[in-house]
């Protein structure tokens, strides 16, 4: 870089906080907060657009968050319950954690799913791997 009449500059940067300046012996500056978001775009109100944006957006997406974050915690709370939780109602501790932390494959689960028309959580008809349901949990199937 030098060769071509540039400079690396190094920086760690730190999206909040005070730190500036360049530690003994090091080849880095320190940024942080409004000095590190400045660098960045050359606007030295930038860290403030971002706080005005982190407000802003999670507020107008808020309803949506929480009805999908419900839908995941009914199928988690529902898998679960089919799986280590007795007839009555007490968690099956020696299943869960065999199929938890014990040595051996664990077994097959019952696998739930969300009806697409009315929503509800179902039992599949087929039994799952532990892999399959973490997917499904994470990433359920799209409706068609």
């Amino acid at each position: 870089m030098r060769a071509r009449g540039r400079a690396f500059d190094a920086i760690i940067g730190y999206c909040y906080g005070r730190a500036s300046g360049t530690p003994q012996g090091k080849i880095y500056r320190r940024l942080a907060g409004q000095a590190f978001w400045e660098e960045l775009s050359g606007d030295s109100q930038f860290y403030m657009k971002i706080l005005q944006a982190m407000k802003d957006l999670p507020t107008a997406h808020r309803k949506e968050y929480d009805a999908e974050r419900t839908k995941l915690a009914n199928r988690l709370t529902q898998g679960f319950g089919l799986n280590f939780v007795t007839s009555d109602g007490q968690i099956d501790w020696d299943k869960l954690l065999r199929f938890n932390s014990g040595t051996g494959k664990p077994g097959s689960l019952l696998k739930v799913k969300a009806d697409p028309a009315t929503g509800q959580v179902v039992l599949e008809e087929d039994i799952a791997t532990e892999e399959e349901i973490i997917e499904d949990f994470i990433e359920p199937e799209e409706e068609e």
